[in-house]
C-alpha cells in the first residue's frame, strides 16, 4: 500500500498586507513512499534542499531511493530540488518526462 506524506507544507501571502507586488511562497512537498516506487512531488525551492533531505532521512530515504520527480509547474518552488533525484527513473514536469538528455512525448489527456 502506498503513502502519502507531506514533507513540507506549502504557503502564499503577500509579505506586506497592504503591498501586493512581493509574495512569500513556498510549494507544498509530498512524497509517495510504495512497497516498489517512490515519488517527490514539487521538490520546494533550490535553498530547500537540506531539509528535503533531512525530511526523507526522517523516512528511511534517500535521493537515490526516488522513482520519480513529479512538478506540477515550472515554477522554482517546485522544481527547486529536482538535481538532488539524478537516479530517479524519470522527471515530470507539467506535460514535460524526461531522463537525462531524452524526452518523451506523452499524452496525459488519454488519462494513461
Amino acid at each position: 500500500m502506498n503513502e502519502i506524506i507531506i514533507l513540507c507544507e506549502g504557503y502564499s501571502k503577500f509579505e506586506q498586507p497592504d503591498d501586493e507586488t512581493t509574495m512569500l511562497a513556498n510549494c507544498t512537498c509530498t512524497l509517495i513512499k510504495g512497497p516498489d516506487c517512490n515519488v517527490i512531488v514539487d521538490s520546494m525551492t533550490p535553498w530547500d534542499g537540506d531539509l528535503l533531505l533531512r525530511r526523507l532521512q526522517e523516512h528511511q530515504l534517500h535521493p537515490d531511493d526516488i522513482d520519480y520527480v513529479v512538478s506540477t509547474h515550472g515554477h522554482s518552488d517546485h522544481l527547486g530540488n529536482n538535481n538532488l533525484f539524478l537516479r530517479a527513473k524519470r522527471h515530470i514536469v507539467g506535460t514535460n518526462i524526461s531522463h537525462r538528455n531524452r524526452y518523451f512525448v506523452h499524452d496525459f489527456d488519454a488519462g494513461k
